[in-house]
């Protein structure tokens, strides 16, 4: 299984992280300029034992505007900054 999230990209957005199967990635979603929504900005294969999505604000406004999982379902919580 494989887990994307897609949100918006802008002048006015922080840093995310991302933590699944043991794992976190720290996401910037700051740009400079326009804002740009719908944009993919990360993905990961789901390992086998892992079946839990954890999405927290480290920095600023966060923003998710869809996770999407193929090949299997995760459960997702999501912290708002």
């Amino acid at each position: 299984s494989e887990v994307t999230l897609f949100g918006c990209l802008g002048p006015h957005f922080g840093s995310i992280t991302i933590s699944v199967g043991g794992h976190s990635q720290t996401v910037s979603e700051h740009q400079s300029g326009f804002t740009l929504c719908g944009q993919e900005i990360w993905h990961r294969a789901l390992p086998d034992t892992s079946r839990k999505l954890t999405i927290s604000v480290v920095s600023g406004v966060g923003n998710i505007d869809e996770v999407q999982v193929d090949g299997g379902s995760a459960a997702a919580t999501g912290s708002v900054g």
